[in-house]
């Protein structure tokens, strides 16, 4: 019974370096290196305030220094968003290791509602013209139009592989997704036109579809990005401009849901966007109505 209740006690006050360290090294193993990145960054932040307040062990994180850590990230102006993330992480550790924590009970922070940038449709009819011309490679080519018509993720669209592709029936079947849950997207006569071409020139039938890298795809953005004059270009923005123009086309919302892979319809809400010129003929088609 002693020696169960010390390997309890054990387990109770894990210094807390060596706790992120073991987790960080399962979430490396397990997750995606995106997930990685995640979790390391904000956990450093949380180590770092931690540090400077003399707390070592996993059993002296109480409520009190979470709530004492709130308000230290407040005063340097961080969202709270941002803190929900970092004590998440903190959260995570303690699940990983099956230890009871009263900051478990500990409930998220009210969020501002956010909404994320996407393009105008002015600017995805220049982005669709500059596809159309020789200034980028077939498969930069495919990259993009496959983005604009998919709205898949980067890790997403790095791992498509030949064999996920149908051009028949125009769809791409995801095995790797953020949520782990296989979904199938559809694309376009003009994508399947592309694709068509790019994978009779790699003369492949399997492996990854497009030889990219993250920082290659960041670099492609930031060309396109120069050459179009856009204030803000990023892969993200193409499904903030999937999901609006799906939207603003009639598609119901749980559809585009589906195509974008989220489990939350409020997160697909969170994605749609109006156009401003479509607001302004919208309303004054409505209120310059005779009557």
């Amino acid at each position: 019974i002693i020696l169960k209740l010390i390997l309890i006690l054990g387990e109770i006050m894990m210094k807390v370096q060596e706790m992120i360290k073991q987790y960080l090294e399962d979430v490396y193993v397990t997750k995606t290196h995106a997930t990685y990145n995640f979790y390391y960054c904000h956990l450093m932040y949380v180590k770092n305030y931690l540090d400077t307040v003399s707390i070592y062990n996993s059993d002296e994180i109480t409520m009190k220094v979470i709530k004492d850590y709130i308000i230290h990230e407040h005063k340097n102006s961080v969202s709270n968003a941002t803190i929900n993330k970092r004590i998440l992480a903190i959260k995570q550790i303690y699940k990983f290791f099956n230890i009871d924590n009263e900051i478990l009970r500990l409930k998220k922070l009210r969020e501002e509602r956010v909404t994320f940038n996407a393009l105008s449709r002015y600017e995805l009819n220049l982005l669709k013209n500059y596809i159309l011309t020789d200034k980028l490679s077939l498969k930069n080519r495919c990259v993009m139009s496959v983005l604009i018509d998919t709205g898949v993720r980067v890790n997403e669209l790095l791992n498509i592989k030949i064999n996920n592709i149908n051009i028949n029936s125009k769809t791409i079947y995801l095995e790797v997704t953020k949520t782990k849950e296989h979904r199938i997207v559809p694309f376009t006569d003009f994508t399947a036109s592309l694709l068509k071409d790019y994978i009779k020139l790699v003369g492949l039938k399997n492996g990854i579809l497009f030889n990219l890298t993250a920082s290659g795809l960041a670099s492609l953005f930031a060309k396109i990005k120069k050459e179009l004059g856009f204030n803000d270009f990023h892969p993200h923005m193409l499904r903030h401009t999937l999901a609006s123009n799906l939207h603003s086309k009639g598609l119901p919302i749980v559809m585009i849901q589906k195509i974008m892979g989220h489990h939350n319809l409020s997160t697909t809400e969170r994605y749609i966007h109006f156009d401003l010129d479509d607001l302004v003929n919208s309303y004054n088609s409505i209120m310059n109505l005779s009557i």
